[in-house]
């Protein structure tokens, strides 16, 4: 069931000159979802990132959940893409419904490595009251968007049953 919103940011400028698209996975175990945890910065997200030329959407999310967390994903559907507006850009956000298939070693870039990138399972609630937590969103100009959005999607799941 693939849907997609639009969310504009407070800063919000009307007009946004880069668009950067990204594919990010959902994925759930035993009522709990796979969130990514930069420790250093106390930073949360719904594990994915950019996607690179000659990759199809679907590769990318499979892509970055192995080298994020070390999970290999099954990607079962196209759940919604999101799309964020804020500063001066567009977010465009595809995430995927995954199933967990296996494990890999993990591939994170430098900076997600100094940032202490790690995966964590958390209950839907925990996940909720992560991403309502506006004094951390407000500690980095691009956080509050990418909370709103992962905020939306977490409450989205469980009105449609998910995290059961």
């Amino acid at each position: 069931m693939k849907r997609s919103i639009t969310m504009i940011a407070d800063d919000g400028k009307g007009s946004y000159e880069r668009v950067r698209v990204g594919a990010r996975g959902i994925l759930i175990r035993d009522g709990k979802v796979l969130l990514g945890h930069e420790r250093s910065k106390d930073y949360w997200c719904f594990p994915g990132g950019g996607h690179e030329a000659g990759e199809t959407l679907e590769e990318t999310c499979r892509r970055e959940l192995e080298e994020e967390t070390g999970i290999v994903v099954r990607i079962k559907e196209e759940y919604i893409t999101i799309r964020s507006c804020f500063r001066e850009r567009i977010f465009e956000n595809h995430y995927f419904l995954c199933e967990y298939e296996g494990e890999t070693v993990l591939h994170r870039t430098p900076e997600e490595a100094a940032n202490d990138l790690t995966r964590e399972w958390v209950t839907f609630q925990e996940a909720m009251n992560i991403f309502s937590d506006l004094s951390k969103a407000d500690s980095h100009p691009n956080w509050r968007g990418c909370y709103a959005r992962d905020k939306y999607l977490a409450e989205l799941l469980v009105s449609e049953g998910y995290g059961k």
